[in-house]
């Protein structure tokens, strides 16, 4: 069900909820998981799990992106790569949500703009994960930006029925489009 909002004021046309997923409400280093809970509606302690476990699983010494606290306490809080991410939504679709066996990683460097994103997916920007739902971020903190310049997008996720709207919607050619650069 797509929910329609008004025009919004931001630059990037898109609007802000704040949301926290977390049982206890903090706000420290997992906005992958987050991200991923609420764009698939997944529960947020499963999705912590699998991220752990996959991490306590492949990490390495040094590993990016915060080796210090990452490499110590074996954690998704020292954040996570948009290698994790997708791995550990393949984990997640291979062991119990099917839902997200279509759910596939696509790189697209164009600005953070409502009409450059898919309508649900997980939006990696600089060191940050963010899920975007019917043109609005649900995050526990804007990440939008304060100034006028958008920030950029490295990379969605997203289902193939999303992506193959948003593909449609762009007539196949996002370069032509103006979407990526």
């Amino acid at each position: 069900m797509t929910i329609s909002f008004p025009k919004s004021s931001h630059p990037s046309g898109l609007h802000f909820f704040k949301r926290n997923p977390h049982p206890k409400k903090e706000d420290h280093g997992d906005c992958g998981v987050r991200a991923l809970t609420l764009a698939t509606g997944t529960d947020y302690s499963r999705v912590k799990y699998y991220a752990d476990k996959w991490i306590q699983e492949t990490d390495y010494e040094y590993s990016e992106p915060c080796w210090g606290y990452r490499t110590r306490y074996k954690t998704s809080y020292g954040g996570m790569t948009a290698g994790d991410l997708t791995s550990i939504i393949y984990e997640i679709a291979r062991s119990y949500n099917t839902k997200l066996r279509k759910w596939y990683h696509h790189s697209l460097r164009t600005n953070f703009h409502l009409d450059n994103l898919p309508s649900v997916c997980i939006v990696e920007q600089c060191q940050h994960f963010v899920c975007v739902k019917d043109g609005a971020i649900y995050d526990s903190w804007d990440s939008r930006g304060k100034t006028k310049k958008l920030k950029e997008v490295k990379s969605v996720w997203c289902s193939d029925n999303v992506w193959n709207d948003f593909m449609t919607k762009h007539n196949g050619d996002l370069r032509a489009a103006g979407v990526v650069k």
